[in-house]
C-alpha cells in the first residue's frame, strides 16, 4: 500500500494514514479526514462563472503545485493527477476548509509508483484524458515525474476554461483513443499557439513557486 510510504510522517500536503490492517484479501486503512475534492468545490462554489475566476484558479494552481511538489520530493510518481484527487485540507476544528489561502492534500495512490525517473508502471488504468503523449499507446511504460506535470497542466487548463466536465465526457464517451487524443491535442496546440492568450502566464507562473 503506497500510503504506508507516508505513514506517521505528519504530511502537510499528502493525506495521512493513521493505521492499517489486512483482513483476508482486503486491506483496511484509517485515513485523515479531508474536505471536498477540488472538482466538487469548483462546481459547488460556481468558480467557473465567478468574476474572479482567473485569480481564484491561480491561487488554486499554486497550492496544488505545492502539494504535487511535496509528493515528488518524496520520490513518488502519482500517475493520476486530476481535480478529484486533491482534497481541501481542514483547519484544526475539522470543519473549516483551508481556502484563504488554499491548502490541498493529495489522495488516491492506487496507480502510484516509487521513484523519480524511468520507473516501470502499469498505466492501463490511469484516467485516459490526462495521459502524457509518451504513455498513451502501451499499458505498461517506464515513467518519470513529468507525466504528473503534464496531467497537472491539463487540470489547470480545465479549471481556467471550465473544461473539466468536457474532459470527463471525452474520457468516457469517446471510444477511440485516436479520436480522444486528436481532439485534445488539437485544442491544446491552438491554446499554446494563440499569441493573444494571456492566461498562459497563469500556468507558467505556477511552476516558479
Amino acid at each position: 500500500m503506497m500510503l504506508q510510504h507516508f505513514a506517521n510522517h505528519g504530511n502537510q500536503f499528502v493525506v495521512n494514514m493513521y493505521g492499517s490492517q489486512k483482513h483476508r484479501r482486503k486491506m483496511f486503512a484509517v485515513l485523515e479526514l479531508g474536505g471536498p475534492n477540488l472538482y466538487d468545490y469548483y462546481v459547488n462554489q460556481e468558480i467557473y462563472s465567478s468574476e474572479n475566476k482567473y485569480e481564484i484558479v491561480a491561487n488554486i494552481a499554486r497550492a496544488a503545485a505545492i502539494a504535487l511538489n511535496e509528493l515528488h520530493q518524496r520520490a513518488v510518481i502519482h500517475l493520476d493527477i486530476k481535480a478529484e484527487n486533491f482534497v481541501i485540507a481542514l483547519q484544526e476544528d475539522q470543519r473549516t476548509l483551508k481556502v484563504d489561502p488554499f491548502s490541498f492534500k493529495l489522495i488516491d495512490f492506487n496507480t502510484s509508483v516509487l521513484g523519480t525517473d524511468h520507473v516501470k508502471a502499469n498505466t492501463a488504468s490511469i484516467t485516459k484524458i490526462i495521459k502524457a503523449p509518451e504513455i498513451r499507446k502501451k499499458s505498461k511504460n517506464h515513467v518519470n515525474q513529468k507525466v504528473d506535470v503534464w496531467a497537472f497542466g491539463i487540470m489547470i487548463y480545465g479549471l481556467l476554461y471550465s473544461k473539466l466536465n468536457e474532459f470527463n465526457e471525452l474520457n468516457v464517451n469517446v471510444m477511440s483513443d485516436k479520436n480522444r487524443y486528436s481532439r485534445l491535442d488539437s485544442e491544446l496546440n491552438y491554446y499554446r499557439s494563440n499569441p493573444s492568450n494571456t492566461n498562459l502566464d497563469i500556468i507558467i507562473n505556477v511552476f516558479t513557486i
